[in-house]
Formats: structure tokens, C-alpha cells, sequence
């Protein structure tokens, strides 16, 4: 029976063979064009718009030689450099991802937190996340200050108050919330 209805469809698509090249070519364009809104979309949902001076902020990215992969790192030395050739740079701020998600909350305990990131002082500056405790200005002017996401900060360290906690990153420094 199945075989029937397929051989009275390709008849049927020969003998009005027009319509079935202006219906197939306007199915793939239809197709096409839903493809490239859900791409577009999706870019445009992939950054933060809720940053008050959002439309000024602009991430360097250096590629390859061939442009195959993309970096957004850059030299500790490149900022000050940046801000002296470029007048229309009004703040640079280095925002770069830890080497290693493991941290330490005590002797000997290690928690997974993903999402770490080393940032200049001037990263509140710029960027207009919002803070339950704390003040934006000064919160990460000490080099070893560390702000944690509400999530984070219970992950860490539970329902107690992690202000003025320290949290160890690997043997190398300790951070202050």
C-alpha cells in the first residue's frame, strides 16, 4: 500500500514539475532564512545588554595567522599601552579565566567552581553588575580580593556570612571575599 502512494506522489510531482521546483526551492528558503534569525538570535543573546554603558564596551580578540582560532587574552603590559595610543580609550580592564576551577574553603578541602575569573580593579567600573555587599568603587582594589556570585558564595561556604572569608587558590595565593 505504501509503495502505491509513493509512485502516485512521484507522478504526480513529474507531471506538475514547476510547481514542485517553486514549492521545494521555497521550502529551502524558508528554512534558510529560520536558520539564520535563530543564528542571529542567538548571538545576540549570547553577550549581556544590561550594562549601562554597554555600547561603548568592546572585547579585543587577536586570531592566528590563518584567523582558524580566536584569543581575548593579551600581555600584562598591553593595557597601559592601549590607553597611550588610543586617546578615545576611556578604561581597559583585563578580565582573564583561571587556570583551574579547584579552590580551598579549609585544611585540606578543595570545591569545583566554575566560571573563575582574574580581573583588574577597574572591572566595576565598567562593567554595572549588580552586588549584594559591598561597594563597587573599592570592592576589588586590593589584589587579592575575590567577589563571589550568590551561588558560589553558597557553594563555598554554605549559609554562613563569607565576608572577610579566605579562600585558597591552589598553593599559590589566598583570597579575601
Amino acid at each position: 500500500m505504501l509503495t502505491n502512494y509513493l509512485k502516485v506522489a512521484l507522478r504526480s510531482l513529474r507531471k506538475r514539475a514547476g510547481h514542485t521546483v517553486i514549492n521545494v526551492g521555497g521550502l529551502a528558503l524558508g528554512l534558510a532564512c529560520c536558520f539564520l534569525i535563530v543564528l542571529f538570535i542567538q548571538h545576540e543573546r549570547s553577550y549581556d545588554r544590561f550594562h549601562e554603558e554597554g555600547e561603548r564596551i568592546v572585547r579585543l580578540t587577536y586570531g592566528s595567522e590563518d584567523d582558524a582560532e580566536r584569543y581575548a587574552n593579551s600581555a600584562a603590559g598591553f593595557a597601559p599601552l592601549l590607553t597611550a595610543s588610543v586617546p578615545e580609550i576611556g578604561q581597559v580592564v583585563r578580565v582573564e579565566n583561571f587556570r583551574s576551577p579547584y579552590v580551598g574553603v579549609g585544611e585540606g578541602e578543595t570545591r569545583r567552581l566554575e566560571g573563575l575569573l582574574l580581573a583588574d580593579g577597574g572591572f566595576f567600573e565598567v562593567f554595572s553588575f549588580p552586588l549584594l555587599r559591598g561597594n563597587p568603587a573599592t570592592v576589588l582594589q586590593d589584589k587579592y580580593a575575590l567577589v563571589l556570585t550568590e551561588s558560589a558564595a553558597e557553594a563555598l561556604f554554605g549559609r554562613a556570612d563569607p565576608m572577610g572569608r579566605t579562600v585558597r587558590y591552589g598553593d599559590r595565593f589566598d583570597l579575601t571575599v
